[in-house]
């Protein structure tokens, strides 16, 4: 989609009074500015889907690591990105892969969460989101790493979804002083 277009996207968005879900780009915007907010050269993504955020990122960040569960997206996005030596795509379910690559990791970096069965075409792991196991993943490590969750609007709605209450509970047991704000559909939660 040309710019013009995600533009006027927005402006539309705008003007109905930034219903959920927002588009592409306010979403692109939320990383940038706290990827640049915490100085953070790494992304991971959880759920590539058809690669657009890794595309829209890829000259932002040092490293990209994106985790797509569905076999067949996984493929056609590591085609997609063939080219681009600086990302990895990684088919696996991502509370698994999420284990073995954090290890990788030893600067702080801004996680883009996405990895929920949301129907069509999207991958399905065990839950229809495992953003508790990404979440005791990522903060094992001391690393004072950026999370930002897609979908916020999911949480207390949806299967497997915690509500914002108990999610955010969670989060502070994990890291007592992180700081836990919800914008345009987006959790985020700051070191």
């Amino acid at each position: 989609m040309n710019q013009l277009k995600q533009y006027l996207k927005v402006a539309q968005w705008f003007l109905k009074g930034k219903p959920v879900p927002p588009p592409h780009l306010i979403k692109q915007k939320a990383i940038l500015k706290n990827a640049n907010r915490y100085n953070t050269r790494i992304m991971v993504e959880t759920g590539t889907l058809l690669g657009d955020m890794v595309e829209a990122m890829k000259n932002h960040f040092t490293q990209i690591y994106s985790i797509e569960i569905s076999p067949e997206l996984a493929r056609k996005a590591q085609q997609r990105f063939a080219n681009d030596s600086h990302i990895s795509i990684i088919e696996n379910d991502s509370s698994v892969a999420l284990k073995s690559l954090m290890p990788e990791i030893r600067e702080p970096a801004l996680f883009w969460l996405d990895g929920h069965y949301s129907g069509g075409n999207t991958g399905k792991g065990e839950k229809d989101t495992p953003i508790m196991e990404e979440l005791a993943t990522i903060y094992a490590s001391d690393i004072p790493h950026v999370v930002l969750i897609d979908d916020a609007r999911c949480f207390g709605a949806e299967k497997d979804y915690p509500s914002l209450d108990k999610l955010s509970a969670y989060i502070k047991s994990l890291r007592p002083n992180a700081s836990i704000s919800v914008t345009n559909d987006c959790i985020v939660v700051a070191p």
